[in-house]
This record gives structure tokens, sequence and C-alpha cells, in this order.
């Protein structure tokens, strides 16, 4: 689901293999997004082989995939695809494709089991919620120990915030960050309150959490599942 940290995941990836090498030639790193441009990708991966340059604008896609392939086929390397909503065709771009043999890998995140059997992986890892220890652990941390006892009563109310997250860490790093300034009960009390009653008050609700979650249901197949998903919420 959105929100749960799979760029985040593949962020930590990106970095392990950036400071170990394990002899990796090439590390590449793409946003890809719902509005899948092929043209996009190939442009951003030229660019970070920098083969991109006036010259590159001129050329048509067969020389443009030819180039990118060659750069790439005798070199051991690391794509990293983020946020996929469907299949990424790797021989339209120009990356060979990777093999036991060559070493290379292709690691992506998507918020579509369907998307992962188009891409030919048998065994996707699910990135979930975070169970109530771990979330509360990293609420603790957002809010900051200061904050938390600046009253006796603050603790209590906080993991009462921090449950109303339901494990998800997007939404435990911004209530979190919001509020980690908070140090009277009355302003926990009312934090509590309006979770409570109308979420989408909430401060960093609507410009930091609601938009990656509507990215979700914006991409439902029909006007008819859109409907029953904001029934289902409305009763669950």
């Amino acid at each position: 689901m959105g929100g749960s940290g799979k760029t985040t995941l593949l962020t930590q990836i990106s970095k392990r293999f950036r400071e170990t090498a394990d002899g990796v030639q090439i590390i590449i790193w793409i946003v890809v997004s719902s509005d899948l441009r092929v043209e996009k990708i190939r442009d951003d991966i030229a660019e970070k082989l920098g083969l991109r340059g006036e010259a590159w604008n001129q050329k048509e896609e067969r020389h443009k995939v030819n180039d990118i392939h060659t750069h790439m086929e005798d070199k051991k390397f690391v794509l990293l695809l983020d946020d996929i909503w469907k299949k990424v065709d790797l021989t339209e771009i120009g990356v060979p494709f990777p093999t036991s043999e060559n070493g290379c890998k292709v690691v992506f995140t998507t918020r579509s089991r369907e998307v992962c059997g188009h891409m030919g992986v048998d065994d996707p890892m699910e990135v979930q919620c975070l169970t109530d220890n771990e979330a509360w652990d990293l609420f603790e941390k957002k809010v900051g120990p200061l904050t938390l006892k600046s009253h006796p009563s603050i603790p209590a109310q906080a993991r009462k915030v921090a449950e109303k997250c339901c494990g998800l860490p997007l939404a435990l790093n911004v209530i979190g960050e919001t509020m980690s300034c908070k140090r009277t009960i009355q302003e926990w009390d009312l934090a509590v309150q309006v979770l409570n009653s109308y979420a989408a008050d909430f401060s960093g609700m609507e410009d930091r959490i609601l938009p990656i979650l509507k990215y979700s249901y914006d991409n439902l197949k029909s006007e008819h599942i859109k409907s029953c998903f904001l029934y289902c919420s409305l009763f669950p």
C-alpha cells in the first residue's frame, strides 16, 4: 500500500550497493510512477550513463535503445525502479536482461501484485505495515523525549495518536513530526479528538498523506469499484 515504506526500503538497498560495491559498476535509480513513459525512462537512464547530450535528442529511438544496450551489456549493473504501475519492458528501453550469469539485478517497487506477475517475479516481498511495538518506536522517535516528558498525561495520549496511524510509516512520520512541538496536554487531547472525528482536518494530512493514499484510489479500474471502496470506507 501507499506510504508503507517501499521507497525507503529501496533507498536502503541502493545505499547498501553503493557502500559495498560487490563488483557492481553501474547503479541507476529511476522514479517511474503511474504515467509510465518509456522515452522518459530511457532518457533518465541515458542521463545516468552520461550518454545524454545535444546529439542524443536528435537520435532515432532504435539508436537510443542500441546505445544504452551497448553501454550496459558488458557491465554488472543494478537498476532500481521506484513506483511502477505497469510492466516495464526492459528490451524496449535497451537494458540488457538480468541473469544469474551476468550478475545484474532489477529491483522495483509497486503497489500491485499483478504487476509483479507481469514482471516475472514469482515470490515478491510484501512490505507490510509496522507492528504495534514498531509503530510506537517510530512515533516515539519522531515526537521526541522532550515533548513526551513535558506532561505526565502526554505519553498515554501519544499512544492513542500512534494507534490511529494503524502502523503506516508515512502517517507515523508526518503526524509524529507535527506533534513533536505540542507540549501541552490540551494540544494532545485535541489531536486525539480530531483523529477520531475527522482525520482529514489534521495538520499534514491533506498535503502529505492523503495524496499518496488517493493515488491508489485514482488507479482503481472502474467507477463501480471506486463506489464499492467508498461504501466500505463509510460502513466498514
